[in-house]
């Protein structure tokens, strides 16, 4: 048997991390992005509603899967502002699953519309967060994916 398909999924698995988006505009320009949500709340309530809920499901966590065993979840929400936008990243500094997941853009809306929220997932799995930050948004608490 050839060491060549061997070596070649042995590479595959080790360099995992090259599948995440190790960017935010990288994650911005081949993510999922989701329909501009609309709402009548002020921007200021909905950036501490979506901050709220991604402070609470996105933080550094040890999900036990039997016992003592286990895996280490390192997410982190990175906020930047401008006079104009807040963004939240969700994101993993580091190990084979380094990079970002999800971009949650709060911007004022226009005249028919107090706030909008522009958020990209870095695939499908990570569009159901698109649902829950509609729900964080309405005054809901959304129960945690992970």
């Amino acid at each position: 048997m050839s060491k060549f398909p061997i070596l070649v999924l042995a590479t595959t698995i080790l360099s995992g991390c090259a599948m995440f988006p190790q960017t935010e505009v990288e994650l911005i320009t081949n993510g999922n992005p989701s329909e501009p949500m609309c709402f009548s709340e002020s921007k200021e309530v909905a950036e501490n509603r979506i901050k709220g809920y991604l402070a609470q499901c996105f933080k550094p966590d040890f999900v036990f899967t039997s016992g003592t065993t286990g895996y280490g979840l390192n997410h982190r929400v990175k906020e930047s502002k401008t006079e104009q936008s807040t963004t939240y990243n969700v994101y993993s500094p580091s190990g084979s699953a380094a990079g970002y997941f999800l971009n949650v853009k709060i911007d004022q809306g226009a005249a028919n519309c107090n706030t909008t929220v522009n958020v990209v997932s870095l695939n499908m799995f990570w569009e159901k967060e698109f649902d829950k930050i509609k729900e964080a948004v309405a005054g809901g608490t959304p129960s945690c994916s992970m």
